[in-house]
């Protein structure tokens, strides 16, 4: 009797953990992923793209399409707009359209300015019908002391030469929302695809 007794309770214990085994695996299973987030987070946030709202830009010195050299610097006489690009991002080229726009209805009260840490051509710019400045092959230095992170990204500096804002990525979702309601204008959208590019 005793041995019967004894396989009953081993039977409805081995039962009940079978029940909730699948509870206490998708409990487990939360757990791990909670804590894989979080350090995703704490990393994303350690490494995050862009100067701090408050600092000061430093000026710096670059080339145009045409190979001149030019000077970017701060204060000027109207907020400025740092579009940091490149030449061979497909985000880049989707989000044309957007900048482009912005620069033309932002024009006398912003001053946009395309930086890029590679070559930009005149065909290029020409190919794009850019319609503002832009200031290519800026030096590590100033890409390190900017935070040029990812490719499209966007920083709006004061006229008196401090950081405001900082938006990375395509103007989409809800920083394409953050964008228009700052600027006060209507951003036409991504391209859908991107144009393939042949020459810088």
């Amino acid at each position: 009797m005793d041995r019967r007794l004894h396989g009953q309770m081993i039977l409805r214990i081995t039962g009940n953990i079978t029940r909730h085994l699948p509870l206490v695996v998708l409990a487990l299973s939360l757990s791990v992923n909670l804590l894989i987030a979080k350090k995703l987070l704490r990393a994303q946030e350690s490494t995050a793209s862009g100067l701090p709202a408050g600092t000061t830009a430093r000026a710096f010195d670059a080339f145009s399409p045409t190979g001149d050299r030019v000077h970017i610097t701060f204060p000027a006489d109207v907020p400025t707009v740092l579009y940091h690009f490149s030449p061979t991002c497909s985000w880049c080229e989707r989000n044309w359209s957007n900048i482009s726009e912005l620069a033309t209805k932002t024009k006398g009260r912003y001053r946009v300015v395309g930086v890029s840490t590679t070559p930009v051509s005149s065909t290029f710019v020409r190919d794009r019908a850019i319609q503002f400045e832009i200031a290519s092959m800026v030096s590590e230095d100033v890409a390190r002391a900017y935070r040029l992170g990812g490719t499209p990204q966007t920083i709006l500096v004061s006229a008196e030469g401090r950081v405001l804002e900082d938006w990375p990525g395509a103007y989409v979702g809800v920083q394409a929302q953050e964008l228009e309601a700052y600027f006060g204008l209507r951003l036409p959208g991504l391209r859908k695809r991107a144009v393939p590019t042949t020459e810088n």
